[in-house]
C-alpha cells in the first residue's frame, strides 16, 4: 500500500502478489478451520487488489513504454533469478565444504584419539545486545509462522544501479569459481583420507590374520614337538631294554665260555695223563718192533689187513705151530 501511495504501481502489484502468496502459505499450515478461512479471505482480497491494479496499469500505460518496461522487467527478473540461483549454489557449496572439513577433522581426531579438538565449536563473532534482541524477536515470529529459526543476520547491501548489479554478479561468479576449486580440493583430500583409512584398517586386518596364522603354526609345531619327544622317550626305553638284554646275553655267554674253558682244562689234564700212561706202552711196543725188525713189522701190517688170506694154518708138528702156541702171532718172525 505504501508503494501504491508512492505511485510505484508495478512494485505495488508485486508486493500484493507476494503478500497474497504468504497468507496462502500460512493458511495451508494452520490447523484451525476458522483461521484458514480468515487467511484465505485476506489472501484473496490482496490478489484481487493486485489484479485490479495491474489491469489499471496496463490500461493507462503507453504501448511502447509497456513493451520497454516488460523487456526491462524480464531482463531484471532473469538477472535476479540468476543471482538468486548463484547465491543458492554458493550456499550449497559452502555447506558441503563445511561438511567435508568437519568430516576431515573427525577422521583426523579419530586417528589421533583427540575428539575434543575435532568437536570444538567454531567461534562465532560476538553480537550486540540489540542484535540478539532482534534475532530473538525474529525467531519468535518465525515460530508463530512455523518457519525455521535463524542464527545470524545477513548483511543487506542494496544495489543502486545496473553497474553495481553486474559487478555483484561478477563477484558471485568469481566466488563460485573459488569455492568450486576449494570444494574439489576438499573432495580429493577427503577421498585420499578415506582411502588411507581403508588401507590402514585393511593392513591391520591382514596383520591380525597373519598373527593368527603364525599362532596356528606355533601350536602345530608345539604339538609335533610333543609327539617327537614321546617318540624319543619310547625309543630310549626300547634301547635300554635292548642293552639290558644284550648284557644279560653276554653274561650268559661269559659263563658258558668259563664252563667250556674249565671243561677244556679238565680234558687237557685227562689227555696229558693218558698220554703219559700210553707212552710207556708205546716204548715197550717199539722195543718189540725193533727186535722183530722191518720185515717183522711189514709182516705184522699184512697180517692186520687180511690174516685169512696171507697166513696159512700151520701143521701141528711144524715150528710155526709151536711158536704160535708160545709167543702168538704178534711176535712171529716167520715169513
Amino acid at each position: 500500500m505504501a508503494k501504491e501511495r508512492g505511485r510505484d504501481y508495478a512494485a505495488a502489484v508485486d508486493a500484493y502478489v507476494d503478500a497474497g502468496d504468504i497468507f496462502t502459505e500460512i493458511g495451508r499450515n494452520e490447523l484451525d478451520p476458522a483461521t484458514q478461512r480468515t487467511l484465505k479471505k485476506k489472501a484473496f482480497s490482496l490478489l484481487q487488489r493486485a489484479e485490479a491494479l495491474a489491469d489499471w496499469l496496463d490500461s493507462h500505460a503507453a504501448p511502447s513504454i509497456s513493451e520497454a518496461t516488460n523487456v526491462a522487467a524480464m531482463a531484471s527478473a532473469e538477472a535476479e533469478t540468476e543471482v538468486q540461483a548463484t547465491e543458492k549454489h554458493i550456499e550449497d557449496m559452502k555447506q558441503e565444504l563445511k561438511q567435508l572439513k568437519y568430516t576431515s577433522q573427525i577422521m583426523k581426531a579419530d586417528d589421533a584419539s583427540d575428539l575434543g579438538e575435532a568437536t570444538k565449536a567454531s567461534v562465532l563473532p560476538e553480537e550486540s545486545a540489540l542484535d540478539s534482541m532482534k534475532r530473538a524477536v525474529v525467531n519468535e515470529i518465525h515460530g508463530l509462522l512455523k518457519l525455521p529459526e535463524i542464527s545470524t543476520f545477513r548483511q543487506f547491501e542494496p544495489l543502486g544501479s545496473s553497474a553495481d548489479k553486474e559487478q555483484y554478479a561478477q563477484d558471485l561468479k568469481a566466488q563460485v569459481d573459488h569455492l568450486h576449486k576449494e570444494l574439489q580440493f576438499e573432495k580429493a583430500s577427503h577421498l585420499l583420507a578415506t582411502a588411507m583409512r581403508k588401507h590402514k584398517y585393511s593392513k591391520l586386518a591382514s596383520d591380525v590374520a597373519e598373527q593368527q596364522r603364525l599362532q596356528a603354526e606355533v601350536a602345530q609345531l608345539r604339538q609335533e614337538l610333543q609327539v617327537h619327544q614321546a617318540t624319543l622317550e619310547v625309543t630310549r626305553h626300547s634301547i635300554v631294554q635292548i642293552t639290558q638284554e644284550k648284557l644279560r646275553v653276554e653274561a650268559a655267554s661269559a659263563q658258558q665260555v668259563q664252563s667250556l674253558q674249565s671243561e677244556l682244562q679238565s680234558l687237557a689234564q685227562d689227555t696229558a695223563s693218558s698220554r703219559s700212561s700210553s707212552r710207556v706202552d708205546r716204548t715197550k711196543e717199539s722195543r718189540m718192533q725193533w727186535f722183530q725188525g722191518p720185515r717183522g713189522l711189514g709182516k705184522k701190517d699184512d697180517d692186520s689187513e687180511d690174516r685169512s688170506r696171507r697166513q696159512s694154518e700151520p701143521s701141528v708138528g711144524s715150528p710155526r705151530h709151536q711158536l704160535s702156541d708160545t709167543e702168538g702171532d704178534s711176535s712171529s718172525i716167520w715169513l
